[in-house]
């Protein structure tokens, strides 16, 4: 055998050792994404199910909050009543019934009108009404914004989850891209083709560890 057929057969040797090591990296990358995928997928999956739950809840709360305020506002217009006919002990009544959030409003909507001992205003009632203040905040409007404020908060953590999964699918279709060429760049009896795909599998493959590198891992 001749001197440049034994180095030419000892490069080739060289080469399918190559590229059985990149296609045996390529195949442990694609199976450590595929995991990383499934795992970020299935987060992103349970994260969105308690974003809409907590939607379900804030709509909840919501609603129990617009009940209450129209409990206050019917309370409040009787204790209006009361006051303009003049029935204080009936107001008084209705004032000590006022719901926590209704009082602390009406304290507010009051700090500039004169009062007596029973807190009742002397003379004309200031304009606008207490329900109308910004510090009128029933529990459940509160609890229904804490709510939604959370909800959206996962959602977006949910879109995120998503998409770093969604970019662990693309690693593996590109290494599943790197094994193919891998398995094409020795069947052929040209030098400069198994070179020239050889090549693309060794690029595409370093591309794709880099880039799983600076993806975040979850398992």
């Amino acid at each position: 055998m001749s001197e440049p057929v034994k180095k030419l057969q000892k490069l080739k040797g060289r080469f399918e050792l190559i590229i059985a090591l990149v296609v045996s990296v390529a195949a442990i990358s694609a199976t450590w994404a595929s995991f990383e995928a499934s795992a970020w997928n299935g987060k992103a999956g349970g994260t969105s199910s308690k974003s809409s739950i907590l939607r379900a809840e804030a709509n909840r709360a919501g609603s129990i909050a617009a009940e209450e305020t129209l409990i206050d506002g019917m309370l409040w217009l009787e204790w209006q009543k009361s006051i303009l006919v003049g029935r204080d002990e009936l107001a008084g009544f209705l004032r000590e019934r006022f719901s926590p959030a209704l009082e602390k409003a009406q304290e507010a909507w009051l700090a500039e009108a004169p009062v007596d001992q029973d807190g009742a205003p002397l003379g004309a009632l200031p304009a606008q009404t207490p329900l109308t203040l910004p510090g009128y905040v029933p529990p459940n409007q509160q609890k229904a914004q804490d709510l939604s404020a959370e909800a959206e908060r996962l959602l977006d953590e949910g879109r995120e989850y998503s998409a770093t999964g969604s970019s662990y699918v693309l690693l593996t279709v590109l290494f599943a891209l790197v094994l193919f060429l891998g398995g094409l760049a020795t069947r052929f009896d040209s030098p400069r083709l198994n070179t020239l795909l050889g090549s693309a599998a060794v690029a595409l493959l370093l591309f794709g560890l880099v880039r799983m590198a600076l993806l975040p891992p979850l398992i």
